[in-house]
């Protein structure tokens, strides 16, 4: 793990330690669906806490928003940092979470992602959509 995410990490610990006895927003939470995704599918990232009057998303990729949820796409390939940050006449509390976004992926178990076009006997699929019913990932198209 990169070093900045370890320090930002331990620095959220302590925010989210001491949220509570300045009256800062407490259980603050980012309901994301998964952790891993496709280039340019959108999911939703949604945010909860107790207190917040107002938020703020940093997705990582240099583009963030002020809405309490968002539906977002990344646009390149990455490991991206998400961090939402929730607001009251307080203070705030900052968490954040990893994403990871794949151009082009295979899910075998449900659980590890590999990438499948290096090996496939078709080249990189493109201009696809994915939607999850069903606790499954489904990409039609391209």
């Amino acid at each position: 793990m990169d070093l900045k995410y370890i320090l930002l990490i331990m620095g959220l610990v302590l925010l989210v330690g001491t949220a509570s006895a300045e009256g800062e927003p407490t259980n603050v939470n980012m309901d994301i669906p998964y952790n891993k995704t496709l280039l340019n599918a959108p999911m939703w990232f949604n945010a909860t806490a107790d207190g917040a009057t107002s938020w703020f998303w940093d997705f990582g990729d240099g583009t963030n928003s002020t809405a309490q949820n968002v539906l977002k796409s990344f646009t390149a390939e990455g490991d991206y940092f998400v961090t939402l940050t929730a607001t009251n006449e307080f203070g705030d509390t900052t968490i954040g979470r990893e994403i990871i976004v794949m151009d082009n992926v295979f899910v075998s178990d449900g659980v590890g992602w590999t990438r499948a076009t290096a090996s496939a006997g078709w080249s990189a699929r493109r201009y696809h959509t994915s939607v999850v019913y069903d606790g499954k990932m489904w990409v039609m198209g391209g």
